[in-house]
């Protein structure tokens, strides 16, 4: 008999990691939630622990993968957190907690770097006449590096 061909799904939320398994034809066939935490260390601030989607991404696979049938999965899809960014060093380790897309802690230099650039300049550069806001990797960046400095000179990628 053929082993059936199974889909994995992994959604990295903001609240938890959600691992599920799905027929080809889109019926669930196994699913697990690990819940993870937002810190929020200062007023307007939004981290989470890199590692902890880690975690979960590792306890939802391995949870919903047992007992399934080897060779069955045939595809795997990813999603995550829309504007969150985690400041790694050279072998991919997180140099400090990711920056969630709550976060408000850069709203001040996004408001900086949107203030160099006119409309047109937007429409060339991004396509339209965007609002560089407190999730604007640009203002993470300037933000890690002027208040994370050491860190900032070991980050690789973000």
């Amino acid at each position: 008999m053929k082993a059936p061909e199974l889909m994995l799904g992994i959604d990295v939320g903001t609240t938890a990691v959600k691992v599920a398994a799905f027929t080809v034809q889109g019926d669930l066939v196994s699913a697990h939630t690990t819940d993870h935490p937002i810190g929020r260390p200062r007023p307007g601030w939004a981290e989470q622990d890199p590692l902890d989607w880690w975690r979960g991404c590792v306890t939802g696979m391995r949870a919903v993968l047992a007992g399934l049938p080897a060779g069955a999965l045939r595809s795997v899809g990813i999603v995550s957190q829309v504007n969150t960014h985690v400041f790694v060093d050279e072998h991919l380790r997180p140099l400090a907690s990711a920056i969630i897309w709550q976060d408000q802690r850069c709203a001040d230099i996004a408001r900086e770097l949107d203030a160099r650039f006119t409309t047109d300049e937007k429409v060339r550069i991004w396509g339209g006449p965007i609002v560089l806001d407190a999730s604007f990797v640009g203002a993470r960046a300037e933000w890690f590096a002027r208040e994370r400095s050491s860190l900032w000179e070991r980050t690789r990628w973000v």
